[in-house]
């Protein structure tokens, strides 16, 4: 499965992108804007998309609305820490919402779209005690 992390703050895109290919076993893009994202699901087949509201140029719920004209039944969660970015998210068509910090629904849901619990059962099995990605984004806040 390909997930777009759609966000404008760099570190967090990179956090994501670690987090959901370690512990949900999808390949991660990013894009930094809505304009980027909609250039990155036209040039790749992506299938599920994670947004933030709050960005510079197109917002989350306008990207959200291009998005569902360009590529219909493209699934879209919001990924945000405002609650009037969530409602806004929702309203434009979002499929869920999840509240940052908090990566562990997240991470969940993805994996539930991915099909991958297996896969990621048996990566967090064999770490060996090293700290996973998602360890480290909650140690970061």
């Amino acid at each position: 499965m390909r997930v777009l992390v759609v966000d404008d703050v760099a570190e967090l895109r990179r956090l994501l992108r670690l987090i959901l290919e370690a512990e949900a076993g999808t390949e991660v893009l990013e894009a930094g804007s809505g304009e980027e994202a909609l250039e990155v699901v036209a040039r790749h087949d992506v299938d599920l998309v994670v947004m933030d509201q709050s960005m510079p140029g197109m917002s989350g719920a306008e990207c959200i609305r291009a998005l569902a004209s360009r590529r219909p039944g493209l699934e879209v969660v919001a990924f945000t820490s405002m609650p009037d970015g969530r409602a806004a998210l929702l309203r434009a068509g979002a499929a869920a919402h999840f509240t940052k910090p908090e990566v562990d629904p997240l991470i969940a849901f993805v994996r539930e779209r991915a099909g991958a619990q297996d896969a990621a059962d048996g990566a967090r099995d064999g770490r060996g005690g090293r700290r996973s990605a998602a360890d480290e984004y909650r140690s970061s806040e």
